[in-house]
């Protein structure tokens, strides 16, 4: 049988979002970008060099929205180069390896970065990732859910190698910012009617 290898119209969607994922490097943020895109998981590490990209459509709800995401190098040398990526951000998702302290310890300067960075109205996440590794943890729930608090912050819990957690981590925050521009809050989610053609990959509220 033949079958056309033309790619098919993307459906619509209603909102596009722009989510960024910061936090140290070799905290997993490349493979919960991986995970949540493609389903994949990656077991060799590579460093992010500046910035990676990928997006997805959920729907959820009878909403469809498109996501945006940027994962951005959690090197000091290319924090100058991806701070300009926060600008118009609608989520950021502040990541730490929960078997490194450290990680988590350096989520404070991570929040402030975004305040200062990113436009009002940002959700910000706090995502603990590698649950899976369960001995080697050193950062544990209540801990980390009590930081979330402080910053106004939501929690996730995920693993990239067995996708745990990592769907809700994305989309959670998500439907938050939806729901802030909903209620007129300030927001940067882009209400799309009717929905853009190709060229909307450099609409105002998503490009960097």
């Amino acid at each position: 049988m033949w079958t056309s290898k033309v790619p098919l119209p993307e459906q619509p969607y209603d909102f596009l979002l722009k989510v960024i994922v910061v936090g140290d490097t070799s905290v997993g943020k490349s493979c919960l970008l991986l995970r949540y895109v493609d389903k994949r998981f990656r077991n060799s590490h590579e460093v992010t060099v500046g910035v990676e990209f990928g997006s997805r459509i959920v729907e959820t709800a009878g909403v469809r929205f498109k996501t945006h995401v940027w994962d951005t190098a959690g090197q000091e040398s290319f924090r100058s180069i991806t701070r300009s990526y926060y600008r118009t951000a609608a989520v950021a998702l502040l990541v730490f390896d929960v078997t490194q302290r450290s990680t988590f310890e350096h989520l404070m300067q991570w929040s402030s970065e975004v305040l200062a960075y990113a436009s009002p109205g940002v959700v910000m996440a706090v995502v603990a990732s590698k649950i899976d590794l369960h001995e080697e943890r050193e950062v544990f729930t209540e801990e980390a859910e009590s930081f979330a608090a402080t910053i106004g912050a939501l929690y996730f819990e995920t693993s990239a190698k067995d996708s745990s957690g990592v769907d809700d981590a994305f989309i959670d925050p998500c439907k938050a910012a939806i729901g802030r521009h909903s209620s007129a809050t300030a927001s940067n989610v882009c209400k799309l009617t009717p929905p853009p053609e190709e060229t909307r990959s450099t609409s105002t509220c998503c490009a960097r």
